[in-house]
């Protein structure tokens, strides 16, 4: 049986909650709303990539210096007329301890590729960014987005071949949506 259906099952109920608190809130209709929506998910990337050198992905995932999108991020502040310069790194990041609790975090950060295509239809509208100027986080892989999850689903397929590496990124993909929801959603952000 595949890992990503036992992952999304783990975090289904925190999925929905994090997706209802980001839709009550006017961060993808108003310009300053979404560059600090935009300057907080480069303080949860900066802080999750940060830690990926700390990982040997060779066994499970070679192309995980593609998956990186803070430079996304970074070029999306730019045609804000913003900077990442002094931007706070989320401090309570998932820890990524082994490759199977790692898999887990990347899960969430992967996932996110998938609903970012019907955010970026949401702000090239209401916004009018486009996957050039200002939406290019949203846009992350274009046409590859399906390719690059059916890549990530296999890896930790491979990986996460046993109980208990499934039971880590299982805990680690948790972990993930805890740390995002509150750094996106917390009081300190409108």
């Amino acid at each position: 049986m595949s890992v990503l259906p036992q992952l999304r099952e783990a975090t289904w109920s925190m999925h929905q909650q994090l997706d209802r608190r980001l839709a009550r809130s006017d961060r993808f209709t108003r310009t300053e709303s979404y560059r600090r929506h935009l300057q907080r998910l480069w303080g949860f990337h900066a802080a999750v990539e940060g830690l990926w050198g700390t990982i040997d992905w060779a066994p499970a995932l070679a192309d995980i210096e593609e998956r990186r999108r803070t430079h996304l991020l970074e070029a999306d502040l730019a045609a804000l007329g913003s900077t990442h310069a002094g931007l706070a790194r989320c401090p309570q990041v998932p820890s990524c301890r082994d490759l199977a609790t790692a898999l887990g975090v990347l899960y969430v950060t992967e996932g996110a590729t998938l609903g970012g295509r019907h955010l970026l239809n949401l702000v090239e509208r209401t916004l009018g960014v486009t996957r050039d100027r200002g939406a290019s986080y949203f846009a992350s892989y274009g046409a590859r987005i399906d390719e690059m999850w059916r890549r990530f689903g296999l890896a930790a397929d491979t990986w996460c071949n046993d109980d208990e590496r499934r039971a880590r990124a299982a805990q680690g993909a948790r972990a993930a949506f805890a740390s995002i929801e509150e750094w996106l959603c917390g009081e300190e952000t409108p």
